[in-house]
């Protein structure tokens, strides 16, 4: 039985109701996801190199950012695999030192 809540939001957005179409969709974006998250560390891993030894504070803001943006690969990623999977769906990269 389906919660007045819940038929309000299908009714709202007809591409979330269930359908196996809307999960591909939401997995796409989850990839899309993690592409970005990749070149985003990427960059953060880029700045930190080019502020060590320089600046405190900036190396601290780019060790967050690095620190955000792994935390939250990895939240997608795991809710990219099916129940009961351990391996990751992609594999994480390793910075380049």
């Amino acid at each position: 039985m389906a919660t007045a809540g819940t038929a309000d939001r299908a009714e709202r957005n007809p591409d979330r109701r269930g359908s196996a179409e809307g999960t591909l969709r939401d997995q796409e974006i989850m990839h899309e996801s993690l592409e970005s998250e990749a070149k985003a560390l990427v960059l953060y891993r880029e700045l930190l190199k080019c502020v060590e030894g320089r600046s405190v504070i900036l190396e601290e803001y780019a060790r967050n950012m690095v620190y955000a943006e792994e935390l939250h690969a990895s939240e997608v990623d795991k809710m990219l695999r099916r129940p009961g999977e351990v391996a990751a769906v992609r594999p994480a990269q390793q910075s380049a030192a």
